[in-house]
Protein backbone atom coordinates (compact mmCIF):
# COMPACT_ATOMS: atom_id res chain seq x y z
CA UNK A 1 0.00 0.00 0.00
CA UNK A 2 1.88 3.45 -0.94
CA UNK A 3 1.62 5.91 1.34
CA UNK A 4 -0.93 7.79 -0.30
CA UNK A 5 -3.39 4.91 0.07
CA UNK A 6 -2.39 4.71 3.53
CA UNK A 7 -3.32 8.36 4.50
CA UNK A 8 -6.64 7.90 2.60
CA UNK A 9 -7.54 4.49 4.32
CA UNK A 10 -7.01 6.27 7.56
CA UNK A 11 -8.62 9.40 6.44
CA UNK A 12 -11.98 6.68 5.68
CA UNK A 13 -11.71 5.10 9.19
CA UNK A 14 -11.90 8.34 10.84
CA UNK A 15 -14.69 9.77 8.67
CA UNK A 16 -16.08 6.70 9.55
CA UNK A 17 -16.06 6.31 13.16
CA UNK A 18 -17.09 10.71 13.42
CA UNK A 19 -20.74 9.02 11.74
CA UNK A 20 -20.65 6.80 14.38
CA UNK A 21 -20.07 9.00 17.35
CA UNK A 22 -22.69 11.36 15.78
CA UNK A 23 -25.03 8.73 15.68
CA UNK A 24 -24.44 7.82 19.41
CA UNK A 25 -24.70 11.34 20.17
CA UNK A 26 -27.91 11.95 18.64
CA UNK A 27 -29.34 8.75 20.60
CA UNK A 28 -28.10 9.74 24.02
CA UNK A 29 -27.45 13.41 24.28
CA UNK A 30 -24.82 14.15 27.19
CA UNK A 31 -23.10 10.95 26.77
CA UNK A 32 -20.15 11.12 28.80
CA UNK A 33 -16.59 10.55 26.57
CA UNK A 34 -15.71 7.30 28.37
CA UNK A 35 -19.20 5.34 27.84
CA UNK A 36 -19.28 7.17 24.12
CA UNK A 37 -16.02 5.13 23.49
CA UNK A 38 -16.83 2.04 25.97
CA UNK A 39 -19.88 1.71 23.31
CA UNK A 40 -17.61 1.93 19.93
CA UNK A 41 -14.62 0.46 21.10
CA UNK A 42 -17.14 -3.02 21.75
CA UNK A 43 -17.43 -3.03 17.79
CA UNK A 44 -13.99 -2.85 17.00
CA UNK A 45 -13.60 0.65 16.64
CA UNK A 46 -9.76 1.94 18.01
CA UNK A 47 -9.34 4.35 20.23
CA UNK A 48 -7.10 6.62 18.53
CA UNK A 49 -9.24 6.37 15.63
CA UNK A 50 -12.19 7.68 17.36
CA UNK A 51 -9.76 10.53 19.28
CA UNK A 52 -9.12 11.58 15.53
CA UNK A 53 -12.91 11.25 14.51
CA UNK A 54 -14.20 12.94 17.80
CA UNK A 55 -11.27 15.88 17.69
CA UNK A 56 -12.60 16.78 14.09
CA UNK A 57 -16.34 16.66 14.93
CA UNK A 58 -15.40 19.41 17.99
CA UNK A 59 -12.75 21.17 15.79
CA UNK A 60 -15.38 21.26 13.08
CA UNK A 61 -17.91 22.23 15.79
CA UNK A 62 -20.54 20.20 15.32
CA UNK A 63 -20.18 18.61 18.81
CA UNK A 64 -19.75 20.36 22.02
CA UNK A 65 -17.27 18.89 24.75
CA UNK A 66 -17.69 19.54 28.44
CA UNK A 67 -15.14 18.96 30.76
CA UNK A 68 -15.52 16.85 33.82
CA UNK A 69 -15.95 13.79 35.12
CA UNK A 70 -15.24 10.45 32.86
CA UNK A 71 -13.23 12.40 30.04
CA UNK A 72 -16.51 15.24 30.13
CA UNK A 73 -19.18 15.06 28.57
CA UNK A 74 -20.64 15.68 24.48
CA UNK A 75 -23.34 16.67 23.01
CA UNK A 76 -23.93 17.65 18.87
CA UNK A 77 -24.42 21.55 18.06
CA UNK A 78 -27.38 22.87 17.13
CA UNK A 79 -29.86 20.53 15.21
CA UNK A 80 -28.22 19.62 12.02
CA UNK A 81 -29.58 16.05 12.57
CA UNK A 82 -32.91 16.33 12.42
CA UNK A 83 -32.46 19.22 9.73
CA UNK A 84 -30.04 17.47 7.33
CA UNK A 85 -26.56 18.75 7.41
CA UNK A 86 -24.77 19.38 3.68
CA UNK A 87 -21.32 20.41 3.64
CA UNK A 88 -18.86 19.63 0.56
CA UNK A 89 -14.98 20.68 1.46
CA UNK A 90 -12.54 20.56 -1.69
CA UNK A 91 -9.33 21.29 0.90
CA UNK A 92 -8.38 17.42 1.14
CA UNK A 93 -7.34 17.38 4.57
CA UNK A 94 -11.16 17.85 5.52
CA UNK A 95 -14.05 15.14 5.43
CA UNK A 96 -17.20 15.80 2.76
CA UNK A 97 -20.24 15.09 4.84
CA UNK A 98 -23.50 14.26 3.85
CA UNK A 99 -26.55 13.64 6.18
CA UNK A 100 -29.89 13.81 5.09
Amino acid sequence: MSEKEAEHAMMTKIAIAAGDIWLVLDENEGIFRDELFERLESQEKPRDVLLMALGWLIYRQHVKWTPGKSGGQLFLVGSNVREGLDHEKSDQNSFAVNIA
